[in-house]
């Protein structure tokens, strides 16, 4: 396995730099506003409430709005006020839906705070292995990634409005992390991570797709025989 390198002045500081933005987002995105995570939020309150395929269906959007503004919903005052009007849509698996409501504290703006801070690491920590796994060193990789947080918008918008993407980006870089062991079972190990993620996401199926296809396109058959059979074992459980 590759190293980053060896940790010295230059990583500290710019370790603290980018720490010191990161905290900036967060503390930015802790403005009491609702946006992309409330409706995540609110669809898997609403969801445990209703146990039924209702929420998918086109008038619930009416009807989950409605709930959320309302005090059978139990939220706080002022959630509710800002509830009022939001218009929701629906792009959670059901899976999501259950993961977050097993995960929740119940508390809107505590969620709220976890999960930004939780997309930050994310994302960092995810740039820092893409880069790892194409031979850059620490410093290189936390130079990269400063002048991306700094000067990247859609990232800062992510992050911001609490969008699932920077999560997603770090659960991709997460599932594939097994192959740089080079261990017995890595693919399938990989494979089966990939397919839990497809099934909380739907909108990573192109990354699954294209790695597989890779794998077909260059003759690695056992490869992508131990992949599928980890990522059919992945979608099972899931």
């Amino acid at each position: 396995m590759k190293s980053l390198g060896k940790i010295s002045a230059l990583t500290l500081l710019l370790a603290a730099i980018l720490l010191f933005r990161g905290y900036s987002l967060w503390n930015y995105s802790q403005s009491p506003n609702i946006g992309d995570f409330y409706t995540y939020w609110a669809g898997a309150k609403y969801a445990k409430a209703h146990p039924s395929p209702f929420i998918y269906a086109e008038e619930a959007k009416e009807d989950v709005s409605r709930w959320c503004s309302g005090p059978e919903s139990g939220f706080d005052e002022e959630l509710r006020q800002k509830s009022e009007g939001f218009y929701f849509y629906n792009t959670q698996s059901p899976l999501a839906y259950a993961l977050l409501s097993s995960l929740s504290s119940g508390n809107y703006w505590q969620d709220l705070s976890t999960f930004k801070a939780a997309s930050f690491l994310s994302v960092a920590a995810a740039l820092i292995l893409s880069l790892w796994f194409f031979g850059f060193g620490i410093n290189a990789s936390l130079i990269m990634l400063n002048f991306i947080i700094y000067l990247y918008d859609p990232l800062r918008s992510d992050i911001g409005t609490g969008n699932a993407a920077c999560l997603e980006l770090g659960l991709l870089a997460l599932s594939i992390l097994p192959l740089a062991s080079g261990k017995k079972f890595s693919y399938a190990l990989s494979g089966f991570m990939l397919a839990f993620l497809l099934l909380l996401k739907a909108n990573i199926a192109f990354a699954p797709l294209f790695w597989l296809a890779s794998m077909a396109v260059t003759g690695r058959k056992r490869e992508l025989k131990e992949t599928m059979a980890g990522g059919a074992l992945g979608a099972a459980l899931g």
